[in-house]
């Protein structure tokens, strides 16, 4: 028993150890239809600015940060963020709810034709959510690829329902003239991808069941009467 609930451990101590492996992708949304929280602004001038979600109720609990030292503007409504020059200088902005959160939906435009990348922060990870620098590049569907002076709607999710702090847009050879039409869906509980344990939940219940196997054959050398069947 004791080799099973070492191995037991062992097994534990590498699924702690080992991060979930994220499938997430990013995809053109035509219809851009908003997920269950909108993102409403509040009006403000500075870097960062603030949203409220799910409602407009003014409370100050989505952030956006740009690169510094560009200035943003961001309205009343469903929330359009725009620089606060009359030339536009940004090229990278965080998207950061209070929530964690499993989709989310933005709508952007560029000044000019450009390729830009998609990065995202998991739930769980302990970095800071309005640093670039904890950021993972977007390994599939990024960069993408936008004319000028339109607008085009993008979906970004997990394919196992992993659950994120944050996404960040980093255009490459233009700037940012608006970021809008954002909203995303809540994560449905903590410890949870998708409804599916995290391998630290796992290795937690793998290493109780070993416990407790271990506590009922001690039990048994100690009162041989357990041994008896009735």
């Amino acid at each position: 028993m004791r080799k099973v609930l070492m191995a037991t451990m062992a097994a534990g101590a590498i699924a702690i150890a080992s991060p979930a492996i994220a499938a997430v992708t990013v995809a053109d949304d035509p219809v851009g239809t908003p997920l269950a929280s909108q993102i409403f602004g509040i009006a403000s001038t500075g870097n960062p600015v603030f949203g409220s979600s799910p409602n407009n109720s003014n409370v100050p609990n989505v952030t956006y940060t740009s690169n510094t030292p560009t200035l943003m503007d961001i309205s009343n409504g469903f929330a359009t963020i725009k620089d606060s020059g009359d030339t536009p200088t940004w090229f990278e902005v965080i998207v950061n709810p209070d929530l964690a959160f499993t989709q989310m939906e933005f709508s952007i435009q560029l000044t000019g034709e450009s390729d830009y990348d998609v990065y995202y922060l998991l739930s769980g990870s302990g970095l800071d959510a309005n640093d670039f620098a904890s950021y993972t590049l977007l390994a599939t569907g990024s960069p993408l690829h936008q004319d000028g002076s339109t607008d085009k709607n993008y979906l970004i999710g997990g394919d196992s329902g992993e659950s994120f702090d944050g996404i960040m847009i980093k255009v490459a050879d233009s700037n940012i003239f608006e970021f809008k039409h954002n909203s995303y869906d809540p994560d449905v509980g903590p410890g949870t991808h998708g409804g599916v344990p995290e391998p630290s939940t796992w290795a937690l219940m793998l290493l109780g069941f070993g416990g407790i196997g271990m506590a009922l054959r001690r039990s048994r050398k100690r009162n041989p009467a357990l041994m008896q069947v009735a």
